[in-house]
Protein backbone atom coordinates (compact mmCIF):
# COMPACT_ATOMS: atom_id res chain seq x y z
CA UNK A 1 0.00 0.00 0.00
CA UNK A 2 1.22 3.32 -0.93
CA UNK A 3 2.51 5.32 2.55
CA UNK A 4 -0.30 6.67 4.79
CA UNK A 5 -1.28 10.32 5.18
CA UNK A 6 1.30 10.86 8.42
CA UNK A 7 3.97 9.95 5.89
CA UNK A 8 3.34 11.81 3.19
CA UNK A 9 3.14 15.23 5.44
CA UNK A 10 6.86 14.10 7.05
CA UNK A 11 8.34 13.14 3.17
CA UNK A 12 6.98 17.01 2.41
CA UNK A 13 7.63 18.93 5.54
CA UNK A 14 11.45 17.89 4.73
CA UNK A 15 11.50 19.70 1.52
CA UNK A 16 13.94 22.60 2.07
CA UNK A 17 12.03 26.34 1.89
CA UNK A 18 12.08 26.68 -1.45
CA UNK A 19 9.92 28.19 -3.88
CA UNK A 20 11.44 27.43 -7.45
CA UNK A 21 15.02 25.86 -6.49
CA UNK A 22 15.71 23.18 -8.59
CA UNK A 23 16.97 21.20 -5.40
CA UNK A 24 13.55 21.43 -3.92
CA UNK A 25 11.92 20.78 -6.99
CA UNK A 26 13.77 16.98 -7.27
CA UNK A 27 13.53 16.95 -3.53
CA UNK A 28 9.75 17.06 -4.14
CA UNK A 29 9.51 14.46 -7.11
CA UNK A 30 11.46 12.21 -4.71
CA UNK A 31 8.92 12.62 -2.20
CA UNK A 32 6.42 12.02 -4.06
CA UNK A 33 8.24 8.75 -5.29
CA UNK A 34 8.86 7.40 -1.88
CA UNK A 35 5.21 7.74 -1.12
CA UNK A 36 4.04 5.30 -4.28
CA UNK A 37 6.90 3.54 -5.94
CA UNK A 38 6.98 -0.20 -4.77
CA UNK A 39 4.26 0.16 -2.34
CA UNK A 40 1.14 0.73 -4.78
CA UNK A 41 -1.01 -2.08 -4.83
CA UNK A 42 -4.35 -2.62 -6.93
CA UNK A 43 -7.55 -3.17 -5.10
CA UNK A 44 -9.75 -6.28 -6.30
CA UNK A 45 -6.21 -8.02 -7.06
CA UNK A 46 -4.46 -10.37 -5.36
CA UNK A 47 -0.51 -11.05 -5.16
CA UNK A 48 2.43 -8.95 -6.09
CA UNK A 49 2.62 -5.40 -7.89
CA UNK A 50 5.79 -3.60 -9.23
CA UNK A 51 5.03 0.35 -9.29
CA UNK A 52 7.50 2.78 -10.39
CA UNK A 53 6.18 6.99 -10.34
CA UNK A 54 8.18 8.11 -12.96
CA UNK A 55 9.86 11.04 -10.96
CA UNK A 56 12.18 12.18 -14.11
CA UNK A 57 8.97 13.44 -15.84
CA UNK A 58 7.76 14.92 -12.91
CA UNK A 59 10.30 16.59 -12.44
CA UNK A 60 11.26 17.79 -15.79
CA UNK A 61 7.74 19.19 -15.87
CA UNK A 62 7.88 21.26 -12.62
CA UNK A 63 10.97 22.56 -13.94
CA UNK A 64 8.94 23.76 -17.03
CA UNK A 65 6.19 25.53 -14.82
CA UNK A 66 6.49 29.14 -15.78
CA UNK A 67 5.67 31.55 -12.02
CA UNK A 68 2.37 33.08 -12.98
CA UNK A 69 -0.10 35.45 -11.23
CA UNK A 70 -3.33 33.33 -12.25
CA UNK A 71 -4.71 31.66 -9.04
CA UNK A 72 -5.77 28.62 -11.36
CA UNK A 73 -3.20 28.42 -13.74
CA UNK A 74 -0.73 27.21 -11.68
CA UNK A 75 -2.55 24.34 -9.79
CA UNK A 76 -3.60 23.23 -13.33
CA UNK A 77 -0.02 23.15 -13.95
CA UNK A 78 1.30 21.45 -11.13
CA UNK A 79 -1.86 19.27 -11.57
CA UNK A 80 -0.76 18.80 -14.95
CA UNK A 81 2.64 17.78 -14.40
CA UNK A 82 1.69 15.15 -11.94
CA UNK A 83 -0.68 13.26 -14.40
CA UNK A 84 2.11 13.47 -17.25
CA UNK A 85 4.69 11.61 -14.88
CA UNK A 86 1.81 9.36 -13.79
CA UNK A 87 0.93 8.57 -17.46
CA UNK A 88 4.93 7.90 -17.90
CA UNK A 89 5.02 5.35 -14.80
CA UNK A 90 5.07 1.65 -15.25
CA UNK A 91 2.63 -0.57 -12.73
CA UNK A 92 3.35 -4.36 -13.29
CA UNK A 93 1.23 -6.85 -12.47
CA UNK A 94 2.99 -10.42 -13.12
CA UNK A 95 1.19 -13.46 -13.92
CA UNK A 96 0.28 -15.60 -11.17
CA UNK A 97 -1.69 -12.37 -9.43
CA UNK A 98 -5.57 -13.54 -9.43
CA UNK A 99 -8.79 -11.10 -9.73
CA UNK A 100 -10.45 -12.35 -6.35
CA UNK A 101 -9.48 -15.45 -5.02
CA UNK A 102 -7.11 -17.93 -6.99
CA UNK A 103 -8.52 -20.11 -8.94
CA UNK A 104 -7.37 -21.36 -12.54
CA UNK A 105 -10.46 -18.62 -14.54
CA UNK A 106 -9.16 -15.96 -12.06
CA UNK A 107 -5.65 -16.34 -12.47
CA UNK A 108 -3.88 -14.24 -14.67
CA UNK A 109 -1.60 -16.75 -16.88
CA UNK A 110 -0.26 -13.70 -19.18
CA UNK A 111 -0.44 -10.21 -18.53
CA UNK A 112 -1.04 -8.39 -21.70
CA UNK A 113 -1.87 -4.58 -20.71
CA UNK A 114 -2.33 -2.73 -17.33
CA UNK A 115 -3.59 0.95 -17.90
CA UNK A 116 -4.62 3.83 -16.18
CA UNK A 117 -8.34 4.26 -16.75
CA UNK A 118 -8.15 7.92 -18.45
CA UNK A 119 -11.10 9.23 -16.55
CA UNK A 120 -9.46 8.35 -13.13
CA UNK A 121 -6.50 10.28 -14.19
CA UNK A 122 -8.98 13.01 -14.94
CA UNK A 123 -10.68 12.90 -11.76
CA UNK A 124 -7.24 12.83 -9.85
CA UNK A 125 -5.83 15.38 -11.31
CA UNK A 126 -8.82 17.61 -11.00
CA UNK A 127 -9.19 16.93 -7.57
CA UNK A 128 -5.43 17.55 -6.95
CA UNK A 129 -5.82 21.09 -8.94
CA UNK A 130 -8.71 21.91 -6.82
CA UNK A 131 -6.80 21.11 -3.45
CA UNK A 132 -3.98 23.28 -5.00
CA UNK A 133 -6.87 26.49 -5.38
CA UNK A 134 -8.18 25.85 -2.45
CA UNK A 135 -5.04 26.56 -0.38
CA UNK A 136 -4.35 29.64 -2.05
CA UNK A 137 -1.60 27.69 -4.56
CA UNK A 138 1.35 28.56 -2.42
CA UNK A 139 3.07 25.55 -2.48
CA UNK A 140 5.95 26.37 0.98
CA UNK A 141 2.67 27.53 2.83
CA UNK A 142 1.07 24.09 1.36
CA UNK A 143 3.77 22.21 2.44
CA UNK A 144 4.60 23.92 6.21
CA UNK A 145 0.93 23.31 6.62
CA UNK A 146 0.88 19.79 5.57
CA UNK A 147 -1.88 19.99 2.78
CA UNK A 148 0.17 19.44 -0.33
CA UNK A 149 1.64 15.50 0.27
CA UNK A 150 -1.98 14.61 1.83
CA UNK A 151 -3.68 16.25 -1.55
CA UNK A 152 -1.22 14.59 -3.70
CA UNK A 153 -1.88 10.85 -2.02
CA UNK A 154 -5.56 11.59 -2.58
CA UNK A 155 -4.84 12.05 -6.06
CA UNK A 156 -3.49 8.77 -6.36
CA UNK A 157 -5.78 7.08 -4.40
CA UNK A 158 -8.51 8.68 -7.03
CA UNK A 159 -7.11 6.65 -10.32
CA UNK A 160 -8.12 3.03 -11.31
CA UNK A 161 -5.69 0.91 -13.86
CA UNK A 162 -7.30 -2.05 -16.13
CA UNK A 163 -5.72 -5.11 -16.88
CA UNK A 164 -6.32 -7.34 -19.73
CA UNK A 165 -4.38 -10.67 -20.07
CA UNK A 166 -5.19 -14.46 -20.22
CA UNK A 167 -6.73 -16.55 -17.50
CA UNK A 168 -5.13 -19.79 -16.34
CA UNK A 169 -7.86 -22.51 -17.51
CA UNK A 170 -5.78 -25.28 -19.66
CA UNK A 171 -6.15 -26.01 -23.19
CA UNK A 172 -8.34 -27.31 -24.59
CA UNK A 173 -10.77 -24.82 -23.00
CA UNK A 174 -8.85 -22.06 -22.46
CA UNK A 175 -6.69 -20.21 -21.34
CA UNK A 176 -9.69 -17.56 -22.02
CA UNK A 177 -9.67 -13.64 -21.79
CA UNK A 178 -9.98 -12.39 -18.54
CA UNK A 179 -10.24 -8.62 -17.75
CA UNK A 180 -9.81 -6.73 -14.42
CA UNK A 181 -11.58 -3.14 -15.18
CA UNK A 182 -10.84 -0.18 -12.97
CA UNK A 183 -9.05 -1.29 -10.55
CA UNK A 184 -8.08 1.59 -7.58
CA UNK A 185 -4.97 2.21 -6.51
CA UNK A 186 -4.24 1.11 -2.42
Amino acid sequence: MIDPESAWIDHVNKLPPSKVAPAALQKLADAVDTGVSNKAELQGIVGTFAFTFNKAVFYASLQALVPTADPASGPASFASAWGQALMASIMVVPPGNSVGPASPPTTFSVVASTLIDPASLTLAQTYLQGQLVKAGANPVKMAEDGLIGPAIRQAFLKVTFSIIGLNSVSPPAGPLPLLAPMNPVA
